[in-house]
């Protein structure tokens, strides 16, 4: 492994670096009692070029290397801070705030020096004296300043992403070409540019890199999610989808035909072209359909019973000021035909009868008889010949009924032919509306009968409520718990009621609490949440009673309608004691001990639990995400945003046996409930890790801010110090503040003492 840079090397031993200081040492085989690896020799080398008694030397370079424009520079030593010129890449480069390093600095100018005599002056008066004032020697020396970032007020405005990275300074050359990165990248980033140093400065005609933060919000993100063809006399079914469209943002859709072989408004059932609007109801982060249960949408296609070619239509998606952001073609297929009835006339078949000759007879009277002749005409019946019709899934009426998740789908038949019931597909109940399909044997008297069709049918899966409560497992007395009530899937509005009772062995009484009576209350769930989600809290007080009872318990329950929906059971434990009386000749006297003040140390919260990625740590604060377990899963970690629900969790289990990084929460007692009554002799001291993870201590609201005031001693340092950072959060009611010490994060032990004596 071979390194640039000397911040890029971490030892386990840790002997390299003093993290408070920012020191480093050279690496001796006497000291680690063993011969020096291949990356210690390299560091060695890297330690004799890149520092100066130990210290870092700073380059111009965003890579701390020194350019041309060090030259005929002088080493001065400095602190980082965020003060100090080019912090931003000082940071990106490996340095941390308080930072000791060597700066190269411009050599004051040296000075032009005028003497100037006064005109001399001569007052004459009675008695005729002449009295001469002679004015010293003026010296002036002018220094010119030095010109940095602060002097070029560098200004990058926010951007879109992948577009060019643009700014503005007030003073000095921007060179437009320099931006490093040179387009907007999503989020907040830091941009560099350089900045030539205009005439007047020590350091004109020099090249600074200079930098800015600019914000690129993410450009938001729609989609159609459907099936491509749809079979006449079925429904159509599609989801908006959408990515980065904040929450509350009217669109609308509608339909048309398209240019081949466009569908036509008779086509839908009802007749006309559909349309409708909707609203999202969540932020999300990937294209995703819109949230159960807004933002489903259905096309029915009329079975017209026409034998046609395929026909298209097109869903249109637009945004609320009208702009079509989203499209999807659809094919109509057509599966009706037209009923054929043929009717054949057998051919007319006419019979004449003619009658014989007539015969006369002539005597006396003669009597002369001619028959008429008779026509006789028969016409047969016509013939019919029908054509049998074809049998399609409107003929069988297929019926899936809504259903529970998970179940398995049920459907039945309205019209003729035998449902297949294990053909099911999806098999079982999803969440949301999804469309089902099965298959049907046609029956006889059909073109088609003995076929299998695969038919379909929606149906509605609504999400089982869920209701949580999220509490600490313990309660010590004289303290406030606050209970949380997490929901998933609850209708907004929906009343509920919560109340504590005795449970267990040894259960609390109303005596426990305050006013004499078991808490309770109600509330209305404001927001239905389609994840699981914090929707209301309430507190519970324990009284101190003076009485050694020990553990007790007892249970929240919450109820809606009378309806038990969840429990959480709370120990309660017992730190009060009898009271003492001690009886003399006066009147009897009880003494009573305060509870003491503690404070907590860890090394941890990095790749341990609570997890976070920010770069300085857990108080980094912000929207940064925290991980912690709920209890409800197998092992799994919950995530939230929350300080206070991620530290509770850590201050309750006093650390985590979760791989990986595991770690312990350890305490201390404040002497007098005052953080300046520890010295140097109050050693905190801090175990190793299997990870890379940094060094906190926690202290009650009240106590003197360690990050302002030099109130921690660093034992490996030998020097007064303060901590970093530091965030409140609320632990059991009372607030508490979380520091981040100075030291670098690391796996290896570190021990820190209190700067006042003993």
């Amino acid at each position: 492994m071979h390194l640039e840079k000397i911040e890029d090397y971490s030892f386990d031993h840790g002997l390299h670096l003093n993290a408070v200081t920012g020191e480093y040492s050279s690496l001796n085989p006497h000291t680690l009692g063993r011969p020096l690896t291949h990356t210690e020799m390299d560091y060695n080398l890297l330690y004799q070029k890149q520092t100066l008694m130990g210290f870092r030397i700073v380059g111009s370079n965003s890579d701390l290397t020194l350019n041309s424009s060090d030259l005929g520079r002088i080493l001065e030593l400095g602190t980082i801070s965020n003060t100090s010129p080019s912090y931003g890449t000082y940071i990106a480069a490996g340095l941390f705030d308080s930072q000791q390093v060597w700066f190269p600095v411009e050599m004051a100018a040296p000075g032009t020096t005028t003497t100037t005599l006064a005109p001399t002056t001569t007052t004459t008066q009675a008695p005729t004296t002449t009295t001469t004032t002679t004015q010293t020697p003026t010296t002036t020396t002018t220094t010119l300043a030095t010109f940095d970032c602060n002097d070029a007020g560098l200004v990058i405005p926010d951007g879109d992403e992948g577009e060019a990275v643009t700014g503005t300074v007030t003073a000095g050359t921007l060179d437009n070409n320099s931006f490093n990165p040179a387009v907007y990248t999503l989020g907040i980033s830091q941009y560099t540019a350089d900045i030539t140093v205009p005439a007047g400065y020590t350091n004109s005609g020099v090249t600074l890199s200079c930098s800015d933060n600019a914000t690129t919000t993410p450009t938001p993100l729609w989609g159609i999610s459907s099936g491509s063809a749809v079979n006449e006399g079925v429904t159509l079914t599609f989801a908006v989808q959408h990515a980065f469209v904040p929450a509350g943002t009217n669109y609308t859709w509608n339909t048309t035909g398209t240019t081949q072989t466009p569908a036509i408004d008779a086509d839908f059932d009802p007749a006309g072209f559909p349309s409708g609007s909707g609203t999202t109801v969540a932020y999300q982060l990937t294209l995703a359909n819109e949230t159960y249960p807004t933002g489903h949408y259905d096309i029915t296609i009329d079975a017209d019973q026409l034998t046609e070619v395929n026909e298209y239509f097109t869903i249109h998606l637009l945004d609320e000021n009208g702009i079509e952001v989203a499209s999807k073609e659809i094919r109509i297929d057509d599966t009706s035909q037209n009923p054929t009835t043929t009717t054949t006339l057998a051919p007319t078949t006419t019979t004449t009868t003619t009658a014989a000759p007539t015969t006369t007879t002539t005597a006396a009277p003669t009597t002369t008889t001619t028959a008429a002749p008779t026509t006789t005409t028969t016409t047969a019946a016509p013939t019919t010949t029908t054509t049998l019709a074809t049998f399609d899934c409107n003929d069988a009426g297929l019926v899936i009924p809504d259903g529970d998740e998970g179940e398995a789908v049920t459907g039945t038949l309205n019209g003729l032919g035998t449902l297949d019931n294990s053909s099911f597909n999806p098999a079982v109940y999803t969440l949301g509306i999804t469309q089902y399909s099965a298959d049907i044997t046609v029956p006889a008297g059909y073109t088609n009968s003995g076929a299998t069709l695969s038919c379909s049918d929606n149906a509605t899966v609504t999400p089982t409520p869920i209701y949580t409560i999220l509490a600490s497992p313990s309660q010590v007395e004289q303290s406030t718990l606050t209970a949380e009530l997490y929901t998933q899937y609850v209708t907004a509005g929906t009343v509920y009621t919560w109340e504590v009772v005795g449970h267990g062995a040894n259960p609390a009484t109303a005596a426990d609490f305050n006013g004499g009576v078991f808490p309770s209350g109600s509330g209305t769930i404001p927001t239905y949440n389609t994840a699981f989600n914090q929707s209301d809290t309430f507190d519970i007080y324990v009284i101190p009673d003076n009485t050694t009872e020990g553990v007790e318990q007892y249970k929240i329950i919450v109820k809606v309608g009378g309806v038990l929906k969840d429990d959480a059971i709370v120990n309660i434990t017992d730190t009060s004691q009898d009271p003492t009386t001690t009886t003399t000749t006066a009147a009897p006297t009880t003494t009573t001990t305060a509870a003491p003040v503690l404070g907590y140390w860890f090394h941890g919260g990095a790749q341990s639990y609570p997890f976070t990625q920010a770069g300085n740590g857990l108080t980094a604060g912000g929207n940064q995400t925290l991980y912690w377990d709920n209890g409800l899963t197998g092992g799994e970690f919950t995530d939230t945003t929350d300080i206070s629900v991620a530290m509770s969790y850590i201050m309750d289990n006093a650390g985590t046996s979760y791989s990986p990084g595991n770690y312990t929460v350890s305490s201390f007692t404040i002497p007098g409930g005052d953080l300046t009554n520890l010295g140097n002799s109050d050693i905190l001291n801090f175990a190793g890790t299997d990870q890379t993870e940094y060094y906190y201590i926690v202290l009650p609201d009240g106590q003197p801010d360690v990050t302002t005031t030099p109130n921690l001693y660093n034992l490996n340092g030998g020097a007064n110090t303060t901590a970093a950072q530091r965030i409140q959060f609320t632990w059991n009611g009372n607030d508490y503040w979380l520091y981040r010490l100075g030291f670098a994060p690391a796996s290896g032990i570190n021990a820190i003492a209190f700067s006042e004596n003993d």
